[in-house]
């Protein structure tokens, strides 16, 4: 799937989708078949069940040779949303400088943590784009999973829109405050 996967894709949809879930639930195994095929979904049932993601050269060389068409993929009901869990999940489970926060990430084969997040964090950039990656991160809860984001893109932000999305707006008044707050806080990581 790793080089062939669009071909078989673009030669038969249904099954094409049905493949690429296969290899994604190589990678990241979260219980979920979607809506496969039965054939496929009898695969998935007898693959080893380890939840969470395991990625080694194999699996890495997959997600950077398909990931960008993945993601491009937004009418698909099950290619996009499972390759942008795998992206928020390695942004979630993995600090800004590489060091692991939740055990459901395995890494194997020489690949580094900090290599999955700078994966991750490029990936999203460009294929997901802001507006998407904004919705996901401007919560109480996951702000802090990449404050570099919002300082990056400070001039697209409303500060404060975005201070009372975050809950700070009882702390801050101004959105700059808020800004200050995320400059600071990315400072001590």
């Amino acid at each position: 799937m790793s080089e062939f996967g669009q071909d078989i894709y673009n030669q038969n949809p249904i099954h094409g989708e049905a493949l690429y879930d296969l290899a994604l639930q190589s990678v990241f195994q979260d219980g979920c078949f979607f809506e496969l095929p039965e054939i496929y979904k009898n695969y998935c049932l007898k693959m080893d069940r380890v939840f969470g993601i395991r990625i080694g050269k194999t699996e890495f060389a997959f997600l950077k040779a398909q990931m960008p068409f993945l993601l491009s993929n937004k009418a698909s009901r099950l290619l996009f949303p499972h390759a942008r869990k795998i992206l928020f999940l390695m942004l979630e489970g993995i600090s800004p400088k590489g060091k692991q926060l939740k055990e459901c990430i395995i890494c194997k084969d020489g690949i580094s943590p900090l290599e999955l997040r700078r994966f991750a964090e490029e990936t999203s950039t460009i294929c997901m784009g802001f507006p998407e990656i904004y919705v996901f991160l401007a919560t109480p809860k996951t702000w802090k999973i990449w404050p570099q984001f919002f300082l990056d893109h400070k001039k697209e932000i409303n500060w404060k829109e975005l201070a009372k999305k975050l809950h700070f707006s009882a702390f801050f008044h101004s959105g700059k405050k808020c800004r200050k707050m995320i400059e600071y806080y990315q400072a001590l990581l």
